[in-house]
C-alpha cells in the first residue's frame, strides 16, 4: 500500500471521531445559540451570545464540509466511479460549508470581541482594529471575486 493510500485511510479513520466531536459541540451549544439568535435584538446580544452563535455556525460548517470530503476521499480510496464528479464539483460545497460558514463565524467572533471591549476595561478590539478587519475582509472578498471572474 502506498503512502498516499495509507494517508487517505488514516485521514478517513480520524474523520469519524472528529465529526462525532463536532456533533457533540453543536448539540451542546445549539440551544443557547438558538435562544440568542431568536432575540432579534442584535444590539442586545452579549459577547458570550456572539461567541456561541459563532461556534455553532463554525462547527455546522465543519460537519458539512468534512462529510462531503469524506465521501469524496472514500470514493477515491475504493475507486468508486462517482469520485470524479465529487472532486470536479468540490468547489461548490466549499462555498457554503467552508468559506461562508467560516466568514460568518469569524464575524460573530469579531462582534463578540467588540461587545466585550465595550463592556469591559480591557479593550480587546479598538475601532482601529475593527476598521482594519473590515478593510481586510473587503480586500479578501474583492480579490476572491476577481479571481473567480478571471477563472
Amino acid at each position: 500500500m502506498s503512502i498516499d493510500k495509507i494517508s487517505q485511510l488514516v485521514s478517513l479513520l480520524l474523520t469519524l471521531p472528529m465529526l462525532i466531536g463536532c456533533v457533540i459541540v453543536v448539540y451542546v451549544y445549539f440551544g443557547p445559540a438558538w435562544v440568542a439568535w431568536r432575540q432579534r435584538k442584535w444590539t442586545a446580544l452579549s459577547a458570550q451570545d456572539w461567541l456561541i452563535i459563532g461556534i455553532v455556525i463554525s462547527f455546522i460548517g465543519k460537519i458539512l464540509d468534512n462529510s462531503y470530503w469524506t465521501a469524496a476521499w472514500t470514493a477515491e480510496l475504493y475507486d468508486v466511479h462517482s469520485k470524479e464528479f465529487l472532486f470536479q464539483h468540490g468547489n461548490t460545497p466549499n462555498i457554503p460549508f467552508r468559506i461562508i460558514s467560516s466568514m460568518a463565524a469569524a464575524w460573530c467572533h469579531i462582534k463578540a470581541a467588540m461587545v466585550f471591549s465595550e463592556n469591559s476595561d480591557r479593550h480587546v478590539v479598538t475601532k482601529c482594529d475593527y476598521l482594519i478587519c473590515v478593510a481586510a475582509g473587503i480586500a479578501i472578498m474583492t480579490l476572491s471575486v476577481l479571481i473567480a471572474y478571471v477563472i
